[in-house]
């Protein structure tokens, strides 16, 4: 049997076996439940609502008004005004409505809505799904692995502790996923996202974003744009996609590469692989053993310290390897090939390349094709001269120089060069090396060629070379 029961002067409820309907007034009101399951009504004014314990419904109408849902499994409805909510013990659902709210879901696996303006909302401990509405919002995702929707506007979203999924939507957002292995997507609006802790996926989306991965093993997607990633501790996988992108590996193994766009690329420390992608990029390999490939465009690649692997690939390159043993490749294009210090290899490949090994002992290799090469800088005393023995139908001996005498000729002129019994002929005069795959028959054959002009026409002997 239901009774109406006046509280005070101005709050009316109603009672019932399942628990209470309390009704607000057009004053500032304090209500509050029972243990049972109970519906509060705030009504207009400044009111203060407490569900107490079990299930409540709480709407705290016009105003701006504190809700507090108490244990049990709360629905909860701020209304218009700027309100304070706090879900209490329990799986509740809270909605912010109209006005600058602040919604806490405490403990339990809550579900919160911010809906319009600007909202501050903290999930707390539990799982939970939290969305910020329209508006600038604060949403903190605190304990468990929460779902945090920026939804429109300037969001601020921070995951907390555990595996979270943290979405921007449109606006320029920051988005941090703090402590576990969370997944962020930027989506469109330059956004700041940040991994921090953890085997984190980050996606940047739209706009020109600044992507920072933070500890862990890392992916991260810079999509459109031109954005600034950086992988910093752990073995991360970058990629910038589309737009001019910046991209640091920082510590650890880290790939990297660069996608559409004229890219910058640093692999930091570590042992790192980076391609460069479409686009005329620059690539620094930095501290480390690393692999860097140009890919297409006309690209800058530096090793930096350690023993570097470098391939321009197409295009018209130059490629430094620094300090350490590396190992560069021009391929196609007309490039420039730096060794630097160390003892490096040398194989400019297809194209009119120029070679300078730099101090060290050095190796300048050759293929069947070359292009005629310029090499600056052949010291015979400590340089050699690598050719593979298939590539050019050689019978000497693998890992010796000329074994069989025949197949290395020295003349003093190119005409003699072409019409030479010997397959490798050089042209002291003017430092000008030829393969003559026609030996005595005039001119070099249709795989003959020029494969370089050494600098200075150095004395070359039988020596100097290397058969592989």
């Amino acid at each position: 049997m239901n009774s109406n029961i006046v509280l005070s002067g101005n709050i009316l409820a109603l009672n019932d076996d399942r628990g209470r309907i309390i009704f607000g007034s057009v004053r500032s009101e304090r209500l509050v439940g029972t243990p049972s399951d109970d519906i509060i009504l705030g009504q207009t004014g400044n009111d203060t609502l407490i569900g107490l314990a079990a299930n409540d419904n709480l709407d705290g109408g016009l105003g701006n008004d504190i809700i507090n849902g108490g244990l049990g499994d709360d629905l909860i409805v701020a209304s218009e005004g700027n309100d304070i909510i706090n879900g209490g013990l329990g799986d509740d659902n809270l909605s912010g409505g109209a006005g600058n709210d602040t919604l806490i879901g405490l403990v339990g696996a809550d579900e919160i809505f911010g809906s319009d303006a600007n909202d501050i909302i903290n999930g707390g401990t539990g799982d939970d799904n939290l969305s910020g509405g329209f508006g600038n919002d604060r949403i903190a995702g605190s304990d468990g692995n929460d779902n945090l929707y920026g939804d429109p506007g300037n969001d601020i979203l921070n995951g907390g502790l555990g595996n979270d999924i943290i979405s921007g939507d449109s606006g320029n957002d920051i988005l941090n996923g703090s402590l576990g292995n969370d997944d962020v997507f930027g989506s469109s609006g330059n956004d700041r996202l940040i991994g921090f802790a953890g085997g984190d996926d980050l996606f940047g989306g739209e706009g020109n974003d600044i992507i920072n991965g933070g500890l862990g093993n890392d992916d991260v997607f810079g999509s459109s744009g031109n954005d600034r990633i950086a992988g910093s501790d752990g073995n991360d996988y970058l990629y910038g996609d589309s737009g001019n992108d910046n991209i640091n590996g920082g510590a650890g193994n880290d790939i990297i590469s660069g996608g559409e766009g004229n890219d910058i690329l640093n692999g930091g420390l570590g042992n790192d692989t980076i391609g460069g992608g479409e686009g005329n990029n620059r690539i620094l390999g930095s501290n480390g053993n690393d692999f860097l490939i140009g890919d297409s465009g006309n690209d800058i690649l530096v090793g930096g310290l350690g023993n570097d692997f470098l391939i321009a690939d197409s295009g018209n390159d130059r490629i430094a390897g620094g300090n350490g043993n590396d190992d560069l490749v021009g391929d196609s294009g007309n490039d420039i090939l730096v060794g630097g210090l160390g003892n490096d290899e040398l194989l400019g490949d297809q194209g009119r390349d120029t070679l300078l090994g730099g101090a060290g002992q050095d190796e300048f290799r050759f293929l069947g094709e070359s292009g005629g090469d310029r090499i600056r800088d052949f010291a015979p005393i400590q340089d050699k001269i690598e050719l593979v023995r298939e590539d050019f139908g050689l019978r000497s001996v693998e890992g010796q120089g000329f074994s069989v005498r025949s197949e290395f000729a020295i003349v003093n002129t190119n005409l003699a060069a072409a019409s030479s019994i010997a397959r490798i002929v050089y042209n002291q005069v003017n430092g000008a090396l030829f393969y003559n795959a026609n030996q005595r028959v005039p001119g070099f054959g249709q795989t003959g060629e020029l494969l370089a002009i050494f600098a200075g026409a150095p004395n070359l002997l039988p020596g100097n070379f290397e058969i592989t």
